[in-house]
């Protein structure tokens, strides 16, 4: 009797543990994204701090300052009129446009010939719907750099 109990309970532990594996996958790959995430910011963050480490000594004993390493992928430096900057922000709205349609479109294709998935292809409307957004933000945002560019707004030169 006592060995039957235990294996009723050691079954509801098994049953009990494969009910919580459906829930630690998605928090694993949650906790996985969040230190990957942090483990690059710390990365660029001890990088700036050597630089300007490096940085310093230079100006204390009158060196020339090294120039500080490319690790803000995200910052653009645009030239003195600004073109290369704005050029690439449109060209990046441009490209995240595109591939966001073209996962809409695969999504509604792949889910329209799955059995049972005939109303679950509607949801691959929203990526696609994002990619138009993203090619109508980059057309915008091109035509009015050329409108300002065109008026003469742009910054003086020396």
């Amino acid at each position: 009797m006592i060995l039957l109990h235990s294996l009723v309970t050691l079954g509801s532990i098994v049953t009990d543990f494969a009910s919580l594996g459906g829930l630690l996958i998605p928090l694993g790959a949650f906790a996985m994204v969040a230190v990957i995430s942090i483990t690059t910011h710390l990365f660029k963050n001890a990088e700036r701090q050597r630089w300007h480490e490096t940085a310093r000594i230079a100006l204390e004993k009158g060196q020339q300052i090294p120039s500080m390493p490319n690790i803000a992928d995200d910052v653009v430096a645009p030239d003195k009129t600004g073109v290369a900057g704005r050029h690439k922000q449109v060209m990046g709205l441009v490209t995240a446009g595109l591939i966001n349609v073209a996962v809409g479109i695969g999504l509604f294709f792949g889910l329209a010939h799955m059995p049972g998935a005939q109303e679950a292809r509607y949801f691959a409307l929203i990526p696609g719907l994002i990619g138009a957004a993203l090619l109508i933000a980059g057309l915008i945002n091109a035509s009015l750099y050329r409108r300002l560019s065109d008026s003469g707004d742009r910054t003086p030169q020396s």
